[in-house]
């Protein structure tokens, strides 16, 4: 067994029906089936599965939203003028602020990560496109427009306020997040995947300090994307966020030749 599945077996036990993460997934799920759109993500019980999720489900939000006050913004130019205005409209829109999540990709501010950069550019700065057809049928049929949130923008629609993640570093290839609610190391690769979680505070630690979590996790982040295995596991030993006991343990399975080649 390697020692990061050692470490999620042998984790104090984070409930994730008691996280935020959870309770926002749970309570906005049904937008999956109601626009039949990535429903391999209706039934889950992995954490980092929950984040992508949650991405998914405040993109489809942030769409509805848009929509909406654009949908007024047209009623009310309707009622004034008889038509439609679209350039009055889109300045009007552009000119709030819109209090919701988003990310930056090449310099440019995204609000709908489902869709494509060519469809977010619309949302973000030509709003008013969607009075038009084609875009007007992407209110209620937008399935077959869809993306790859995580593939199309990786990095990016993590390090930003889609998620609860903390950064705390990166590499050519990969971006390291811990998640506070989790408990939880993530490294996510360039292909939006997940490449490595090391479950932290296991239950032979006397407490769970989670004081300066940051600071003390850095070291940890260094020597992993240094590829240096040892100090990646002395360093989480150092700043008490695993315990000996799982680490002494992991050891004594090993054979000679194992340990001299040992897997994380």
């Amino acid at each position: 067994m390697r020692l990061l599945e050692l470490l999620k077996l042998e984790q104090k036990r984070v409930r994730l029906a008691d996280s935020p993460e959870y309770a926002f997934f749970m309570a906005n799920r049904h937008l999956l089936v109601d626009h039949n759109v990535f429903l391999d993500f209706y039934n889950l019980e992995d954490s980092f599965a929950i984040i992508q999720a949650n991405i998914i489900l405040k993109g489809i939000l942030n769409k509805t939203a848009i929509e909406t006050r654009l949908g007024e913004l047209g009623k009310r130019s309707e009622s004034e003028a008889g038509r439609v205005r679209h350039h009055d409209i889109r300045a009007k829109l552009l000119a709030e602020k819109l209090d919701m999540p988003v990310f930056t990709d090449q310099d440019r501010e995204c609000y709908v990560p489902i869709f494509n950069r060519a469809m977010n550019y619309i949302y973000a700065k030509e709003p008013d496109k969607l009075f038009d057809f084609p875009y007007n049928k992407l209110r209620d049929d937008f399935a077959n427009s869809v993306v790859n949130p995580f593939e199309t923008y990786n990095f990016a629609v993590y390090d930003s306020n889609f998620t609860r993640l903390l950064k705390l570093g990166e590499d050519r290839t990969s971006m390291a997040f811990y998640h506070l609610d989790f408990n939880t190391l993530y490294v996510v690769n360039r292909q939006g995947s997940l490449d490595v979680s090391v479950a932290l505070f296991d239950r032979h630690l006397s407490q769970s300090d989670e004081e300066g979590i940051v600071d003390r996790l850095l070291p940890a982040v260094n020597a992993y994307f240094s590829n240096d295995r040892d100090g990646f596991v002395s360093a989480l030993l150092e700043a008490k966020l695993i315990s000996r006991t799982v680490v002494d343990r992991f050891y004594d399975q090993l054979s000679k030749e194992e340990k001299r080649r040992y897997r994380l």
